[in-house]
Protein backbone atom coordinates (compact mmCIF):
# COMPACT_ATOMS: atom_id res chain seq x y z
CA UNK A 1 0.00 0.00 0.00
CA UNK A 2 1.11 3.51 -0.74
CA UNK A 3 2.19 5.61 2.21
CA UNK A 4 2.40 9.07 0.68
CA UNK A 5 0.47 10.84 -2.03
CA UNK A 6 1.38 13.55 -4.50
CA UNK A 7 -0.78 15.16 -7.13
CA UNK A 8 -0.83 16.94 -10.48
CA UNK A 9 -3.66 18.43 -12.53
CA UNK A 10 -4.70 18.46 -16.17
CA UNK A 11 -6.92 21.29 -17.38
CA UNK A 12 -7.89 24.59 -15.83
CA UNK A 13 -10.66 23.21 -13.63
CA UNK A 14 -8.96 20.04 -12.38
CA UNK A 15 -10.69 19.37 -9.05
CA UNK A 16 -8.75 19.38 -5.79
CA UNK A 17 -5.30 20.32 -7.08
CA UNK A 18 -4.89 23.83 -5.69
CA UNK A 19 -1.41 25.19 -6.43
CA UNK A 20 0.01 21.85 -7.59
CA UNK A 21 1.64 21.39 -11.00
CA UNK A 22 -0.64 21.84 -14.04
CA UNK A 23 -0.28 20.02 -17.34
CA UNK A 24 -2.01 20.30 -20.71
CA UNK A 25 -1.82 16.57 -21.50
CA UNK A 26 -2.53 13.54 -19.33
CA UNK A 27 0.62 11.79 -20.58
CA UNK A 28 2.70 14.78 -19.41
CA UNK A 29 1.12 14.58 -15.95
CA UNK A 30 2.10 10.89 -15.68
CA UNK A 31 5.79 11.56 -16.39
CA UNK A 32 6.65 12.96 -12.90
CA UNK A 33 4.80 10.16 -11.07
CA UNK A 34 7.14 8.14 -8.86
CA UNK A 35 8.14 4.64 -9.90
CA UNK A 36 8.49 3.69 -6.23
CA UNK A 37 5.40 1.66 -5.23
CA UNK A 38 5.54 3.18 -1.73
CA UNK A 39 4.27 6.48 -3.14
CA UNK A 40 0.85 7.03 -4.67
CA UNK A 41 0.21 9.69 -7.31
CA UNK A 42 -3.13 11.24 -8.21
CA UNK A 43 -3.85 13.11 -11.42
CA UNK A 44 -6.96 15.30 -11.30
CA UNK A 45 -8.33 15.79 -14.81
CA UNK A 46 -10.72 18.65 -15.45
CA UNK A 47 -13.82 18.61 -17.61
CA UNK A 48 -13.14 18.28 -21.31
CA UNK A 49 -12.02 15.88 -24.00
CA UNK A 50 -8.39 14.78 -23.94
CA UNK A 51 -7.40 13.22 -27.28
CA UNK A 52 -4.24 11.19 -26.70
CA UNK A 53 -2.93 7.67 -26.16
CA UNK A 54 -1.95 7.10 -22.55
CA UNK A 55 0.41 4.49 -21.12
CA UNK A 56 0.44 4.04 -17.36
CA UNK A 57 3.64 2.33 -16.28
CA UNK A 58 3.89 3.76 -12.75
CA UNK A 59 2.44 1.93 -9.73
CA UNK A 60 -0.36 3.31 -7.57
CA UNK A 61 -1.44 5.97 -10.05
CA UNK A 62 -5.00 7.34 -9.88
CA UNK A 63 -6.81 9.26 -12.62
CA UNK A 64 -9.64 11.37 -11.16
CA UNK A 65 -12.01 13.05 -13.59
CA UNK A 66 -14.73 15.67 -13.09
CA UNK A 67 -17.50 13.14 -13.88
CA UNK A 68 -18.33 10.35 -16.32
CA UNK A 69 -20.16 12.85 -18.55
CA UNK A 70 -17.59 15.63 -18.16
CA UNK A 71 -14.10 14.14 -18.58
CA UNK A 72 -13.25 11.98 -21.60
CA UNK A 73 -9.95 10.36 -22.57
CA UNK A 74 -10.25 9.33 -26.23
CA UNK A 75 -8.20 8.25 -29.21
CA UNK A 76 -8.88 6.66 -32.61
CA UNK A 77 -6.91 3.52 -33.43
CA UNK A 78 -8.00 0.13 -34.79
CA UNK A 79 -6.45 -3.27 -35.41
CA UNK A 80 -6.49 -2.96 -39.20
CA UNK A 81 -4.40 0.21 -39.18
CA UNK A 82 -1.11 -0.29 -41.01
CA UNK A 83 1.94 -0.27 -38.76
CA UNK A 84 5.48 0.87 -39.65
CA UNK A 85 6.14 -2.35 -41.57
CA UNK A 86 2.90 -2.07 -43.55
CA UNK A 87 1.16 -4.92 -41.70
CA UNK A 88 -1.91 -4.33 -39.51
CA UNK A 89 -1.02 -3.30 -35.96
CA UNK A 90 -3.41 -5.82 -34.38
CA UNK A 91 -5.80 -5.56 -31.46
CA UNK A 92 -3.25 -5.18 -28.68
CA UNK A 93 -1.79 -1.94 -30.04
CA UNK A 94 -5.09 -0.06 -30.25
CA UNK A 95 -5.86 0.93 -26.64
CA UNK A 96 -6.54 4.53 -25.71
CA UNK A 97 -5.30 3.77 -22.17
CA UNK A 98 -2.86 0.93 -21.49
CA UNK A 99 -1.97 0.03 -17.90
CA UNK A 100 1.16 -2.00 -17.19
CA UNK A 101 1.65 -1.29 -13.48
CA UNK A 102 -0.08 -2.45 -10.28
CA UNK A 103 -2.41 -0.34 -8.16
CA UNK A 104 -4.02 1.63 -11.00
CA UNK A 105 -7.25 3.45 -10.17
CA UNK A 106 -9.61 5.61 -12.19
CA UNK A 107 -12.77 7.42 -11.21
CA UNK A 108 -15.39 9.76 -12.63
CA UNK A 109 -14.36 9.72 -16.29
CA UNK A 110 -14.90 8.12 -19.69
CA UNK A 111 -12.25 6.22 -21.65
CA UNK A 112 -13.14 5.75 -25.31
CA UNK A 113 -11.75 4.53 -28.60
CA UNK A 114 -13.84 6.33 -31.19
CA UNK A 115 -12.83 4.38 -34.29
CA UNK A 116 -15.91 4.41 -36.53
CA UNK A 117 -16.03 0.80 -37.71
CA UNK A 118 -19.51 1.08 -39.19
CA UNK A 119 -18.71 4.27 -41.11
CA UNK A 120 -15.39 2.88 -42.31
CA UNK A 121 -17.07 -0.32 -43.50
CA UNK A 122 -19.83 1.58 -45.34
CA UNK A 123 -17.31 3.81 -47.12
CA UNK A 124 -14.80 1.11 -47.99
CA UNK A 125 -16.67 -0.60 -50.82
CA UNK A 126 -15.36 -3.78 -49.20
CA UNK A 127 -16.75 -7.27 -49.21
CA UNK A 128 -19.12 -6.65 -46.29
CA UNK A 129 -17.52 -9.20 -44.00
CA UNK A 130 -17.60 -8.33 -40.32
CA UNK A 131 -14.10 -7.45 -39.14
CA UNK A 132 -12.58 -7.25 -42.61
CA UNK A 133 -10.90 -3.97 -41.71
CA UNK A 134 -9.60 -5.07 -38.31
CA UNK A 135 -12.41 -3.41 -36.39
CA UNK A 136 -11.06 -4.20 -32.93
CA UNK A 137 -10.52 -0.93 -31.08
CA UNK A 138 -9.65 -1.21 -27.38
CA UNK A 139 -10.53 1.62 -25.00
CA UNK A 140 -8.77 0.24 -21.88
CA UNK A 141 -6.10 -2.47 -21.72
CA UNK A 142 -5.08 -3.84 -18.33
CA UNK A 143 -1.91 -5.79 -19.13
CA UNK A 144 -0.58 -8.77 -17.15
CA UNK A 145 1.29 -6.70 -14.54
CA UNK A 146 -1.71 -4.42 -13.86
CA UNK A 147 -2.69 -6.12 -10.59
CA UNK A 148 -5.29 -4.62 -8.24
CA UNK A 149 -6.83 -2.16 -10.69
CA UNK A 150 -9.89 -0.34 -9.36
CA UNK A 151 -12.32 1.60 -11.53
CA UNK A 152 -15.21 3.53 -9.99
CA UNK A 153 -17.81 5.37 -12.05
CA UNK A 154 -15.87 4.93 -15.28
CA UNK A 155 -17.48 4.55 -18.70
CA UNK A 156 -15.60 2.50 -21.30
CA UNK A 157 -16.76 2.98 -24.90
CA UNK A 158 -15.70 1.46 -28.22
CA UNK A 159 -17.13 -0.62 -31.05
CA UNK A 160 -15.45 -3.97 -30.46
CA UNK A 161 -13.07 -5.34 -27.78
CA UNK A 162 -13.68 -2.29 -25.58
CA UNK A 163 -11.96 -3.77 -22.51
CA UNK A 164 -8.89 -5.99 -22.51
CA UNK A 165 -8.65 -7.19 -18.89
CA UNK A 166 -5.54 -9.35 -18.88
CA UNK A 167 -4.23 -8.01 -15.54
CA UNK A 168 -4.37 -10.05 -12.36
CA UNK A 169 -7.22 -8.67 -10.21
CA UNK A 170 -9.55 -5.84 -11.25
CA UNK A 171 -12.58 -4.29 -9.57
CA UNK A 172 -15.18 -2.36 -11.56
CA UNK A 173 -17.64 -0.47 -9.35
CA UNK A 174 -20.62 1.39 -10.85
CA UNK A 175 -19.04 1.32 -14.33
CA UNK A 176 -20.46 1.09 -17.84
CA UNK A 177 -18.81 -0.91 -20.63
CA UNK A 178 -20.19 -0.38 -24.13
CA UNK A 179 -19.14 -2.12 -27.34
Amino acid sequence: PASASRCGGVGGDAPGTGALPRFTRVADAIAPAPSDPAHAYRIAIGAGTWRERIRIDRPNLRLSGAGMDKTTLVFTRHAGLAGPNGSPIGTFDTATVTVTAPGFAAEELTIANDYDYVGDSENSGGDGKVGHHGGQAVALALEGSADCSHLRRVRLISHQDTLYAHGERSLFHDCTIEG
